[in-house]
């Protein structure tokens, strides 16, 4: 849709996919965060996409054995855009969710007695998902749910529990976002393209100038891309 309005408006441009596609996701953020500083509404199940991983029992220190065990998943999470919240299920919807905390909290987790048998998940900057508990039971986990929104759609999409039973192209999934918001996002992902951008005001109340960082952003991979990077 992108790339059809474009060729109507310019008829010498072209643009790769993946251009489009980290524009769509850079603009699907900053209108996503815009949503949830004004909180108008909360950010609905339609923006969230859901990936299955594996995991695994390791060593919690590498090398190290007798330092105890951890359970962590098999491979990395896509990047998190601190939008919204973040869901982990065993991989039966019917199961008591986990609970997700954050790094600082995660240390602490568990440590009263009427949260003890909970089962904490966290992720570390090396892009792990993490588990603990103290009910031993849980090493017995081999798969989790996780819904969220990412910063990549793309990779996520590769992640999802669909993509694991059959190979989906990223084109043909259906992209994370309410209906309502996606003439807005198209806009101005063709307003970059043909150089003709009206970036969004911003009317968060907070002491982030979001706009400034929004046009810098596009502004440093527009001046890369031209470099053919």
């Amino acid at each position: 849709m992108c790339l059809d309005q474009v060729k109507q408006r310019s008829d010498d441009s072209f643009f790769t996919e993946e251009h489009v596609r980290f524009l769509l996701d850079t603009f699907r953020k900053y209108l996503l965060k815009q949503q949830e500083l004004q909180k108008k509404e909360e950010i609905t199940d339609n923006n969230y996409q859901t990936i299955c991983l594996d995991l695994e029992v390791t060593n919690l220190l590498a090398d190290v054995p007798c330092a105890g065990k951890m359970l962590k998943s098999k491979n990395k999470i896509p990047m998190l855009a601190n939008i919204g919240s973040v869901y982990v299920y065993p991989t039966s919807y019917f199961l008591n969710e986990l609970v997700f905390v954050t790094r600082e909290k995660f240390i602490y987790a568990g440590s009263q007695k009427w949260t003890r048998n909970f089962i904490f998940v966290t992720t570390d900057p090396d892009g792990y998902l993490y588990f603990k508990s103290g009910n031993p039971q849980h090493y017995y986990l081999d798969s989790v749910r996780m819904s969220a929104i990412f910063d990549d759609t793309e990779e996520a999409a590769k992640m999802s529990c669909e993509a694991k039973e059959k190979k989906c192209e990223w084109l043909d999934t259906t992209y994370p976002i309410d209906g309502y918001l996606l003439s807005s996002l198209i806009e101005n992902v063709v307003g970059v393209l043909t150089n003709k951008l009206t970036i969004p005001e911003d009317t968060s109340n907070n002491a982030n100038d979001d706009v400034t960082d929004l046009a810098n952003y596009l502004a440093q991979h527009l001046k890369n891309y031209g470099k053919g990077n």
